[in-house]
Order: C-alpha cells, then sequence, then structure tokens
C-alpha cells in the first residue's frame, strides 16, 4: 500500500500508523504490521546511536575531571564568572 485510502495521497513514511497528510489511521493489517517493524527497527538503531553519543560524552567529561592543569574554554569561562561573583 502506497497511498491512503481516506485522502489518495502518497504515504510518505511506512514507520507510522497513521497517514502523513490528512492523519487517518491506515486499516490495512499488513500495513500495519509493516509499520511496526519499521519503528522496532528504528528505535535499536537510535538505541545504539544514543549509547555511542553518551559513550563519547562521558569520555569528554571524565577528561576534563581525569586530567589535572588542563583547562577548557567551558572551565575557564566558569572560573571567570566565578571570580566576578566572588570579588567585590
Amino acid at each position: 500500500m502506497n497511498t491512503c485510502p481516506n485522502c489518495s495521497q502518497r504515504l510518505l513514511s511506512h514507520t507510522s500508523a497513521k497517514c502523513n497528510w490528512c492523519g487517518a489511521v491506515i486499516d490495512d493489517a499488513a500495513y500495519q504490521a509493516e509499520a511496526d517493524e519499521k519503528r522496532e527497527e528504528f528505535f535499536e538503531e537510535q538505541a545504539v546511536h544514543d549509547a555511542a553519543s553518551l559513550q563519547a560524552i562521558k569520555s569528554i567529561v571524565e577528561y576534563d575531571v581525569l586530567v589535572p592543569g588542563v583547562t577548557t574554554r567551558r572551565q575557564r569561562s566558569v572560573s571567570k564568572n566565578a571570580k566576578k561573583i566572588i570579588t567585590p
């Protein structure tokens, strides 16, 4: 099924249970099964991507914390703003 039975527009995504144009539910069981599979695949891929991104962020944070004497722009900015607040 490539078109909506309600508005006859081309379906843009086979992951949605509804038409992207009119919002009508697609009542085709085969289409719904395919949409469920594609949504599951998408969420699995997204979880892998999110895990990799989270690991990269953690390594950056750990590097900032574990390497003494190395300051990042963010650390200098925070330090500079803290001095402004502390000194009258």
